[in-house]
């Protein structure tokens, strides 16, 4: 499960379940060059909290994904918000 949440630009990341993977948001800046990653590498059952510091107004497209050994493995769909 992965969100994004405006007010204070954090991105949250949950796993659901123990299977080898890690879970992972990939996200992108639409309005720069900007992108990256948040990876939850705790255990299952927990979330994981990454902040960033986006310009006020930017569209801020971000995917739920699962990572194997730091690469990506499979993702979800793009969504959009702004910051």
């Amino acid at each position: 499960m992965a969100c994004f949440q405006p007010y204070g630009d954090y991105f949250f990341v949950y796993d659901e379940k123990a299977d080898g993977y890690a879970a992972a948001l990939d996200w992108y800046d639409a309005d720069s060059n900007r992108w990256g990653s948040c990876v939850n590498t705790h255990t299952a059952g927990t979330w994981a909290i990454c902040n960033k510091d986006f310009t006020e107004g930017r569209e801020i497209s971000f995917r739920g994904a699962r990572y194997n050994s730091g690469n990506p493995y499979d993702s979800g769909g793009w969504v959009s918000n702004l910051a």
